[in-house]
């Protein structure tokens, strides 16, 4: 079995790396049945043609797209006018112009109506429906269109698309289960990719869910909602991504899916997304923390995920700038960073480095759509940094308070907290470091005591003189090293850090910083 990147990283995540391929026949090439199942307006026809294109260019070769109700020219123009200049000319209306055999250009869509025999029929009669949706007829149809379509393009198209299975023609929920295998046994044996669209008015049981390799069910946000939604409830060949994911269409890009944040621990994206290994061996231990004597018993601060918080916003900053910015031989650390800046906010205050790319986030995504977006463009700015040879040092992401004013302001966090863990799967060796400005708190019963979240459950960590003392932010739970900024008073007066490995429950500090007068 092979898979198929989808051309969509979301839905390759939810699909366990793509769209799953079998050899089932003989000397058949591999194929696969796919029901997207949706209402009006769901976005069926648009992922279909996402999907049907992302087959055919894997495979060098084209569509064939059979119309029901759709006419080609209606197809065409929804394609050139949702991706515009880059839409031209994929759908071929007819009457279509013959191709070279082995063409090397781009993979085409060849449309036309689906010739069932309708026509000839007299509405009157009874007997009509019935006619029409048999194997026979229906199969027939689809032949001469493949034929067809072999014919213009100089090449047999290797993925087959029927836009749409409704029950207005019998071809929908109450079509003869007969019907539904022996068309997907059709593929199987032509070696055909078979995209199947149907109508659903309603949930009810259909012979193409049970027929097929894959089931895909669209639905149209609710009023006053923004993005759609997509759920697998059935995939034959391999385990996908429980529970129901967003989706949207956009302008000129297509159908993207946000998929849910427990997916993100189910698979990962496709095999051709993955990052080179930065380092060929472990690098040196690379703290430096602006402390008067760095501890030399710390533990290992790449490979993990690092949370700097306190109440200064500056001082919290510029603490995570330093880290992994040094070997333990004091030389410069070599390599690029990313920083990931929810808001865009100070962007001009995290790097005069040209090496160093910055990756400005909105605030106000929801938590789907903020683990895809950083997910996805992390990967991207680290793929370019390997290719580059500038080796990746460290990626960076906040101020996380950023999210404070949202309603789902814990979702967000979390929602960075599970693209970080995706990217530290992918980028080897990587250090990740979130900073977060957390707002000061007294303590009238016990000054200076904090609660530092622990992976095991909560662990008391005693900050002796410390007034005020930074909260932990929820982003710190899931953190493996946590380093805490907080202001020390009295004739130590200054700032200090504490260093705490939450996989052991180990402390390090208070680490004292040179003191310098409060802002």
């Amino acid at each position: 079995m092979t898979r198929v990147p989808t051309g969509d990283w979301g839905l390759d995540l939810v699909l366990g790396g793509g769209l799953p391929l079998l050899a089932r026949q003989g000397e058949a090439e591999p194929s696969t049945s796919i029901l997207l199942r949706g209402g009006p307006g769901a976005g069926k026809t648009i992922l279909a043609m996402q999907l049907a294109l992302a087959v055919a260019r894997h495979m060098r070769s084209d569509v064939a797209y059979a119309c029901v109700e759709l006419l080609p020219r209606e197809l065409q123009a929804q394609h050139e006018g949702l991706l515009g200049a880059q839409g031209k000319g994929i759908v071929q209306v007819p009457p279509w112009t013959r191709g070279a055999a082995n063409s090397p250009s781009p993979s085409r869509v060849f449309a036309a109506v689906l010739d069932t025999g309708a026509a000839e029929m007299p509405v009157d009669d009874s007997s009509s429906l019935e006619d029409l949706r048999s194997p026979e007829r229906l199969g027939a149809g689809l032949d001469d269109l493949l034929s067809k379509a072999t014919e213009a393009a100089g090449r047999k198209p290797r993925v087959l698309v029927v836009d749409s299975l409704s029950d207005g023609y019998g071809l929908g929920s109450s079509a003869p289960r007969l019907l539904a295998d022996q068309l997907v046994k059709f593929a199987a044996d032509e070696g055909l990719v078979l995209v199947l669209l149907e109508e659903m008015a309603r949930e009810v049981a259909s012979p193409w869910s049970f027929a097929t390799d894959l089931v895909l069910v669209l639905s149209y946000p609710e009023v006053g909602a923004h993005e759609r939604r997509i759920a697998v409830v059935k995939s034959r060949l391999g385990r996908a991504a429980e529970g129901i994911h967003r989706s949207a269409i956009l302008q000129g890009v297509g159908m993207r899916v946000f998929p849910n944040l427990a997916a993100y621990d189910f698979g990962e994206p496709a095999v051709e997304d993955e990052l080179p290994v930065v380092w060929g061996v472990r690098p040196p231990q690379p703290w430096n923390l602006p402390v008067a004597k760095q501890p030399d018993d710390l533990p290992d601060f790449r490979d993990c995920l690092t949370v700097v918080f306190g109440p200064d916003t500056g001082r919290v900053l510029s603490l995570a700038r330093r880290l992994g910015t040094q070997g333990a031989d004091g030389t410069d650390y070599p390599g690029s960073d990313i920083w990931v800046i929810p808001g865009g906010g100070r962007l001009e205050a995290v790097t005069d480095r040209p090496i160093d790319e910055v990756i400005p986030v909105s605030p106000v995504l929801t938590p789907e759509r903020l683990a895809a977006a950083v997910t996805v463009e992390v990967l991207r700015a680290a793929k370019s940094s390997t290719e580059r040879n500038l080796g990746l040092r460290r990626i960076l992401a906040g101020d996380v308070s950023a999210f404070g004013t949202s309603n789902e302001a814990g979702d967000l966090a979390r929602a960075l907290v599970v693209a970080a863990g995706t990217v530290r799967r992918r980028a080897l060796r990587t250090a990740i470091i979130l900073y977060q400005t957390a707002p000061p708190v007294r303590s009238a019963r016990e000054p200076g005591y904090v609660y530092m979240p622990q992976a095991r459950g909560p662990m008391p960590t005693h900050h002796p003189d410390f007034e005020p003392v930074g909260v932990p932010p929820q982003v710190a739970a899931w953190a493996d090293m946590v380093v805490d900024l907080s202001w020390k008073a009295g004739q130590q007066q200054g700032w200090h850090v504490h260093v705490t490995d939450q996989r052991t429950g180990r402390s390090w500090g208070p680490l004292a910083i040179l003191p310098e007068t409060r802002s």
